[in-house]
């Protein structure tokens, strides 16, 4: 995949942070990409280093929806009883 075939979905300031999300949307079946990610771990904090998430275009929709969740704790929980049914 080129460059040029990926939207950057958020930027972030630590690279944890962006591997969170890029977890979040590789459970729901997104591709996704932390761009810059080892200059992120090399300079962690400060400056003007920008940690990207960035997915294939095609996937743009999708994965802005599902960052978009409100993933509160009483969601995690109904979900959970839900799932064991």
């Amino acid at each position: 995949m080129e460059k040029n075939d990926l939207v950057v979905l958020m930027t972030f300031t630590r690279v944890n942070n962006a591997s969170m999300h890029k977890a979040l949307l590789e459970s729901a079946g997104i591709k996704a990409y932390v761009l810059d990610e080892y200059m992120g771990t090399v300079f962690p904090v400060g400056g003007d280093l920008q940690v990207r998430l960035a997915v294939a275009k095609e996937d743009e929709a999708k994965a802005r929806e599902i960052l978009a969740a409100d993933f509160d704790k009483a969601g995690f929980k109904e979900d959970s009883k839900n799932m064991k049914e």
